[in-house]
């Protein structure tokens, strides 16, 4: 039950539906007349009939407007280069102004309204490309003068889809393609399909992402260009650019700025130069010690060399040593002294006994 209900505002409070941004600002133009993201106002399901880009407010207002060409082979009308189906495989879904080598080949639409015109796409048929080799593209306004977006001076034949974007934005109503290109059966002009894009009221810049809203005019009711963003009027302080988003800095700011760039410059020599000097010392100390690691293990090396060694009695005569043994009975410490100074002074008087152990 609630769902209808929602459903029910929904339609009775149809434009709040449909918005997305801060305060609503912006439409949605998704498929089905779906809602779009909130915030993002991307659309989940894809964009409606002639509107395309990320959040789908890039608009071709060429779509289904009044066509006109110079003449017409067959049933292939100018109407099937407004039609919405960018098929170029299939020569029955392209116009074709016929093959009269007399005749001047062009083709128009009417948009019904002036738009400031930069970008327009331009489907032809795979073949034969040749024909469109030399086309101009104009726009007009009412009652006046053609001016001139493009002219086609490539020694190439034109891609099968041609992204055209004008030397300069151009506001009119109609837009009049041309060829004088000349083949060996005849002159004439084949289109697919002619878009000619917009970006919706409040977007603005190349494939129109940008929002009117973050600009930092001097009129907030500036109106803003669909191509550049351009202020009326110019920025607010501290703005500035074409859209008036770059922020700028005062001549104070400046120098602050460049002043703290060159004090932190100095304190990262300073603090190199101090790391570098410590680092010396450091290594400085080390050898020192090293050096003086060594020169006491020489110095112990040489004092180990000069240490009296005791005399060996062991090639003292048998006789000798039991004398000795026998002068120290009075003394048993002295005893056990003589014999471990003594080590073989058993297994010698074994053997002068004639009674050898060597155990």
């Amino acid at each position: 039950m609630w769902k209808w209900i929602a459903v029910m505002i929904c339609i009775i409070t149809y434009t709040q539906c449909v918005k997305f941004g801060e305060d609503n600002s912006y439409t949605c133009h998704c498929i089905n007349d779906e809602q779009c993201d909130k915030e993002s106002g991307e659309c989940s399901g894809g964009c409606a009939a002639g509107w395309s880009g990320p959040t789908c407010q890039k608009q071709n207002v060429a779509l289904r407007k009044p066509s006109s060409q110079v003449e017409t082979n067959g049933a292939r009308t100018s109407d099937l280069a407004v039609d919405g189906d960018n098929t170029t495989n299939i020569p029955n879904k392209c116009t074709d102004t016929g093959g009269d080598e007399n005749t001047r080949k062009w083709w128009r639409v009417d948009l019904l309204e002036e738009y400031p015109i930069k970008y327009i796409i331009i489907y032809y048929r795979n073949e034969p490309l040749t024909s469109l080799k030399g086309f101009s593209l104009h726009i007009i306004k009412q009652n006046e003068e053609p001016e001139l977006c493009y002219k086609d001076d490539s020694p190439d034949v034109p891609p099968a889809v041609n992204n055209i974007e004008c030397n300069q934005t151009i506001t009119g109503r109609y837009v009049n393609i041309s060829n004088f290109h000349t083949r060996e059966d005849g002159r004439f002009l084949v289109l697919c399909e002619v878009e000619i894009y917009n970006c919706h009221n409040g977007i603005y810049g190349t494939g129109c992402l940008k929002l009117c809203s973050d600009r930092n005019c001097l009129v907030e009711t500036s109106p803003c260009n669909h191509i550049n963003g351009s202020c009326q009027g110019g920025c607010k302080e501290e703005f500035s650019g074409i859209d008036c988003v770059k922020r700028q800095y005062s001549n104070l700011q400046y120098s602050n700025d460049q002043s703290l760039i060159i004090i932190g410059t100095i304190l990262g020599l300073l603090i190199g130069l101090v790391a570098g000097a410590l680092m010396v010392v450091f290594i400085m100390k080390r050898r020192s010690r090293s050096r003086s690691n060594q020169s006491q293990i020489v110095s112990t090396d040489q004092s180990s060399s000069n240490i009296p060694q005791p005399e060996t009695t062991t090639n003292q005569p048998v006789t000798q040593l039991f004398s000795n043994i026998s002068n120290n009975q009075d003394n048993p410490y002295g005893q056990l002294t003589t014999a471990y100074q003594n080590e073989n002074a058993y297994e010698l008087l074994g053997k002068a006994e004639g009674n050898v152990s060597t155990k």
